[in-house]
């Protein structure tokens, strides 16, 4: 029995960053992402549930709703301004200028001819290398960031 195909063009992904410090507040799509490689992840901070155990042997279950968490883009330093999306650059400026207002990342996929895109909000630098270099190639920034929450946009 044949399973149901799926068609992804690989590259054809668009990371849209829209923070106030940044361009002026304008939406910059992200630039210097490395094909070849997992560049994006985003795992929320605390597990949606958790068993304690008692000592009689039964169990207590905790659940939340928790859908802050930390993502992960890595990218190369492709030499261009934050205004034109090198995300080196925004993490170079967001970390000297300090984040009071956060801003909002939206990733979009094509698979099987349909946009499937998800919006992280509240995002914030959390950490960032300043400087990588590397031999005979290019140095990989995994820039990370918190958010607040998501949504399927």
């Amino acid at each position: 029995m044949a399973g149901r195909n799926t068609v992804q063009s690989v590259g054809n992904s668009t990371y849209t960053l829209t923070h106030a410090l940044i361009n002026s507040g304008q939406a910059v799509n992200i630039q210097g992402i490395k094909l070849d490689t997992q560049y994006l992840k985003a795992r929320q901070m605390v597990d949606n549930s958790k068993v304690v155990l008692l000592v009689a042997g039964n169990a207590i279950t905790l659940t939340n709703t928790a859908r802050a968490g930390r993502f992960t883009l890595t990218v190369v330093d492709n030499g261009d301004t934050a205004e034109n999306g090198n995300l080196v650059a925004i993490a170079r400026q967001l970390q000297q200028l300090g984040d009071s207002v956060g801003g909002q990342l939206r990733v979009a996929t094509l698979i099987n001819g349909v946009t499937n895109a998800i919006t992280l909000t509240g995002i914030t630098l959390a950490v960032f290398d300043l400087i990588l270099l590397a031999g005979n190639d290019v140095p990989e920034y995994p820039v990370e960031f918190n958010y607040q929450d998501w949504a399927f946009s």
